[in-house]
């Protein structure tokens, strides 16, 4: 029997189709990246998501949706008030709190930890907390002694009254970016490759570094390790001992 062009490229296309919608029922095909941590794959807690995979990208939103924890309360537990917060994102923490010495950050980490704490999920590293993070724990009743034992001397004094106004992540970095004009060379949780390139350290030297090609030099150096299972503390000791 022979099958002319037409009717093979319109079975093709099919089939094309097809495959396509069956896979997005199956939930095999994905065509935008989600916001969505990985999963425990086995022990107790097989089938939840792992608060060590959140990225600095995800909103207080996002978090929401994964873990059930309102966002308001997370805001609420980073002394952020603001009337949107599915606008703030985990890495925001780093502008918020900027004003801490690099040895007392509070960043995507500790949204990492507050999550971990406030689920009885597992995290294995120790951050800093603002002292109203600690206050929601309590009031909501999940605060314990280990808790307490575990975060000795890395709980950070913060006024409740004096929150941080958010109204949008664009402004707010607009704002904090004019507050600092003295260029202090030494990679934080904030610091870009840009950054680091500007203050005389090629791209190819932090490429051999990070061990990953740089594809946007804009990318903070945290975000981007995050997002290549790269350890960003070491990253930073290096890129910090060669500009010293």
């Amino acid at each position: 029997m022979k099958i002319n062009s037409k009717t093979l490229l319109i079975s093709f296309v099919l089939i094309l189709v097809v495959g396509i919608a069956g896979a997005k029922l199956t939930g095999v095909w994905i065509t935008e990246s989600t916001k969505e941590p990985v999963k425990f794959s086995e022990g107790e807690f097989e089938g939840q998501y792992d608060p060590e995979d959140i990225r600095g990208s995800y909103t207080f939103c996002d978090i929401e949706d994964a873990f059930g924890i309102k966002a308001e309360l997370i805001a609420e537990a980073f002394n952020i008030k603001t009337d949107d917060p599915c606008s703030v994102k985990a890495k925001d923490l780093e502008t918020v709190f900027g004003y801490l010495d690099e040895d007392t950050e509070i960043g995507t980490g500790a949204i990492k930890m507050f999550v971990a704490f406030y689920t009885g999920l597992p995290y294995g590293d120790i951050e800093y907390l603002p002292s109203t993070a600690v206050d929601v724990l309590k009031r909501e009743g999940k605060w314990t002694t280990e808790m307490e034992s575990l975060l000795e001397g890395h709980v950070i004094d913060v006024d409740s009254g004096e929150s941080v106004v958010i109204e949008g992540t664009e402004e707010h970095s607009e704002e904090t970016s004019d507050s600092n004009d003295e260029v202090v060379m030494e990679v934080k949780g904030n610091t870009t490759f840009a950054d680091v390139i500007s203050w005389g350290i090629e791209k190819e030297r932090i490429e051999e570094i990070v061990g990953f090609e740089i594809e946007n030099v804009n990318l903070s150096i945290r975000d981007a390790c995050e997002e290549n299972n790269v350890l960003f503390s070491e990253v930073k000791s290096i890129i910090n001992e060669l500009l010293e």
